[in-house]
């Protein structure tokens, strides 16, 4: 059986919710596990068991997402993403735990893509906590021509990128915040990552800069094994708590968007004990970042092309583009930065 899908330009919605819909003439197949009742009447099982007169629920419109919160292995990485230049899933990975594997490509200094992952469409009046963990094993670049493991990643459009360095441990500071434009799948780094092709390679400076940054006195002495990353835009308020209003590209006059983003890096100390880093900060006032033609992805970038390691899980949580929740919430429940 052929199916063909065609879906035209959506302009009111960015995402659905599951179960929130439940379709018209659909009687003879299960469009939901559950069927959405209203109150006061007798539970249904499932689309059959529909009463007559219920077989529409409201539409909940979200300016991205939904929510969503997922532990993606090597496997589940190369399904749900796309893998670049020398990122393949060796036969020979663990079938429990499988990884992905990192090869050289060179010996430039070039920010390769290594992995992108969809995260749909995100409009110009979301708010949200975008949360990001990435572990692996990055002994395997040794000897005399190593170089250091440092990782970039964080959350792009397919053109603008926005995003922390993971530095490695032969650095000053663990961390560093990085923003460029990848258009053809290398990472140029740029003080205006809007500007198309007058982003010029050029040294970010104090923009770089992030604060907390510096490892603590227990630093490690290898490349720490786990970092994680959290993106938290929300609309900037007065001094009276009312949104303030900023003129967006185009012209047009929404809420001003403010994006903090903190890092933290883990690893195992010379004597043994679990450590981490201070927590490392960078506010972007004004944050601005096209989702609604291109749509969101997160990028893996590495700094070296020698580079070569395994990434072995990540984990993406995006909260707040529900109805309801939060971006305040999101970060005050949230457990993702404990040891």
């Amino acid at each position: 059986m052929d199916v063909a899908i065609h879906v035209k330009e959506v302009t009111s919605q960015s995402g659905s919710l599951d179960g929130v819909a439940f379709f018209e003439d659909s009687s003879n197949w299960q469009a939901f596990d559950t069927c959405p009742c209203p109150e006061n009447t007798p539970a249904c099982n499932d689309s059959l068991d529909c009463p007559a007169d219920v077989i529409t629920a409201p539409t909940a419109y979200l300016s991205c997402g939904p929510d969503r919160e997922d532990e993606l292995n090597g496997l589940d990485i190369q399904k749900a993403g796309i893998l670049e230049q020398g990122v393949t899933l060796p036969p020979l990975s663990s079938p429990v735990f499988p990884s992905l594997t990192v090869s050289a490509t060179g010996t430039a200094e070039v920010s390769e893509a290594l992995v992108k992952l969809p995260m749909g469409t995100f409009i110009s009046d979301a708010t949200y906590s975008l949360s990001i963990a990435l572990s692996g094993d990055f002994s395997l670049s040794v000897g005399a021509f190593s170089v250091p493991q440092d990782l970039i990643f964080g959350l792009g459009n397919s053109e603008e990128f926005y995003g922390v360095s993971k530095n490695d441990y032969v650095s000053n500071d663990f961390a560093s915040f990085v923003q460029g434009r990848y258009d053809s799948g290398t990472l140029v780094e740029c003080l205006d990552p809007s500007s198309g092709a007058n982003c010029k390679a050029n040294t970010l400076g104090t923009v770089a800069t992030m604060e907390n940054r510096a490892w603590p006195a227990n630093k490690p002495t290898s490349t720490p094994t786990t970092v994680k990353v959290r993106f938290a835009v929300r609309e900037r308020l007065d001094a009276k708590g009312n949104k303030e209003m900023c003129t967006r590209r185009g012209g047009k006059i929404e809420t001003c968007k403010d994006a903090t983003i903190n890092a933290m890096q883990y690893y195992t100390t010379p004597n043994g004990q679990r450590g981490r880093t201070e927590l490392a900060q960078k506010v972007i006032t004004n944050f601005e970042l096209p989702g609604r033609d291109l749509g969101y992805e997160v990028v893996v970038f590495r700094r070296y092309q020698q580079q070569t390691f395994d990434i072995k899980q990540i984990d993406i949580n995006l909260c707040g583009c529900n109805a309801g929740g939060t971006v305040t919430e999101c970060v005050k429940n949230s457990q993702f930065f404990n040891l």
